[in-house]
């Protein structure tokens, strides 16, 4: 999928979005997804502490492959009372802070933080990408 985000200075960031779902079946293609890749959103569900388990994998994927990727951790259903969650933030937040991740929760549902999430993204990135242009000029 592409989304085009109009950044505050009035420009717009065309962001190709790809979306492996996590699953095994895509580990073998997963270097064609994200090569050359300026961010990452690796997503848990914030009922399921497995789920932020399986992240660890993505993370260190990217780490390795693609240093210079921002990583996003995005815990979803955030639409969920707090009192029906079994994973704490406590222990979500020192994971995004361990791995120098900007952490966003999200509601697939309702919609909840999700252009905030890529309103924040696509201009990281743009600002990350000038920050190149202007070493290279």
């Amino acid at each position: 999928m592409q989304q085009i985000v109009r950044l505050q200075d009035g420009s717009n960031l065309k962001l190709d979005i790809w979306d492996t779902g996590g699953q095994e079946r895509f580990r073998a293609l997963l270097q064609m997804y994200y090569r050359e890749a300026q961010a990452a959103i690796i997503c848990y569900d914030v009922n399921r502490e497995k789920s932020l388990e399986s992240c660890e994998y993505w993370v260190n994927q990217l780490k390795t492959h693609e240093e210079q990727c921002l990583l996003y951790l995005v815990g979803n259903k955030s639409d969920m009372h707090s009192a029906e969650r079994t994973l704490s933030a406590a222990k979500v937040e020192a994971f995004a802070v361990a791995n120098g991740m900007t952490w966003f929760e999200t509601s697939a549902k309702t919609g909840e933080n999700v252009n905030r999430l890529f309103d924040r993204l696509a201009t990281e990135v743009a600002a990350k990408l000038q920050g190149k242009a202007a070493l290279s000029a």
